[in-house]
């Protein structure tokens, strides 16, 4: 026996005149094993041998004969050889990293005959994860199968063993998955951009799949430097509300990112407007040299008072400015410079 492994047992036959003890150089030769079975076919060539590679092709203790047929020349012979164990063959496991994302990893593996390259099919095999949980299942018909795993971000060390089956030998091999965190984008809509009323809308999601992303930690950073920490909560979203001087500004939005996402950012630039207000006067003092007036500015959507900003007070006939102040309170008292008598159409500003 020259090759003792399944799918591959292999026999060096020769036979040997029995007279002369000379090498028989013809003659057909049959083997069969313990069940009668033939399992290998061969022709003696004229250097006396003949290998027979036989069809067994599963592991295990068998007994073989060899048979050599009778021909024209000589009588057959029969020679029954000792109990033989076939070998199992070698079997091993390829990997192959499909998807490596946080909550999408997915790794194919393929089980095969490392001499031959043959793919096993139907190969059992068992899958056991780094919190030692395991899976039992099996090869399809190419001897492939894809594993999809929930794993998290980071090394993480899969054991995959081949139990073996009829004709292979058994194979353990560890396979290191590193999860890598999925992309992020982060997304901003202007609510209000009003003044003293300016708010956004943040929302966090997914790159891939646009779900949004619960409770990210965002850092809003305003054109002063200053800093705002938030996070978008239980609905993946956050509206914040922002103090700004009217006209444009930029806000840098960031998410953080966090165990399972890449952070991501987004540049806004608010452009806040003026909110419109309303003035009211009333003429206190008529007098030459000592004309008061006292002047009170509401915001026209809240009617609430405005207490800070400057008034300018200009006579219409002549377009010059006849008074100036600046509010300080809810009611602003101003004092012309008119010096004569006489009837003026003047123009309160709120600057």
């Amino acid at each position: 026996m020259t090759n003792n492994t399944a799918k591959n047992t292999t026999l060096s036959v020769t036979v040997n005149d029995i007279h002369n003890n000379k090498i028989v150089t013809w003659g057909q030769v049959n083997i069969t094993d313990n069940n009668g079975n033939t399992v290998g076919t061969g022709v003696i060539n004229n250097t006396g041998n003949s290998i027979i590679t036989t069809s067994i092709n599963t592991k295990g203790v068998t007994q073989l004969t060899v048979n050599y047929l009778e021909n024209d020349n000589y009588t057959g012979s029969i020679y029954v050889m000792d109990d033989i164990v076939v070998v199992g063959r070698l079997s091993e496991i390829e990997f192959t990293d499909n998807n490596l994302s946080y909550a999408n990893t997915s790794v194919s593996i393929t089980v095969k005959d490392p001499v031959t390259n043959t793919r096993i099919a139907n190969a059992p095999v068992k899958i056991t994860y780094p919190d030692a949980t395991s899976t039992q299942t099996q090869t399809d018909g190419n001897g492939n199968y894809t594993i999809r795993a929930n794993l998290p971000v980071g090394e993480n060390i899969i054991t995959v063993e081949f139990t073996g089956n009829d004709e292979y030998n058994g194979t353990t091999q560890t396979h290191t998955i590193t999860v890598n965190k999925r992309a992020s984008k982060t997304e901003t809509n202007i609510k209000n951009n009003t003044y003293n009323n300016t708010t956004i809308e943040v929302t966090v999601k997914d790159r891939v799949t646009d779900s949004v992303i619960k409770n990210a930690p965002v850092t809003l950073t305003l054109p002063d430097g200053k800093e705002i920490n938030t996070n978008t909560g239980n609905e993946g979203t956050v509206e914040v509300a922002l103090t700004l001087p009217a006209g444009k500004n930029t806000i840098n939005v960031k998410f953080n990112g966090d165990d399972e996402y890449n952070a991501s950012a987004n540049k806004l630039v608010i452009d806040v407007q003026k909110r419109l207000s309303t003035t009211t006067t009333a003429i206190n003092n008529k007098t030459a040299l000592n004309n008061t007036i006292t002047i009170k500015v509401t915001d026209t959507v809240t009617k609430q008072a405005v207490t800070s900003g400057n008034i300018e007070v200009i006579n219409r006939a002549t377009n010059k400015t006849v008074a100036k102040a600046t509010i300080t309170g809810t009611d602003t008292s101003v004092t012309t410079t008119l010096n004569e008598s006489g009837a003026y159409n003047l123009t309160v500003k709120y600057l």
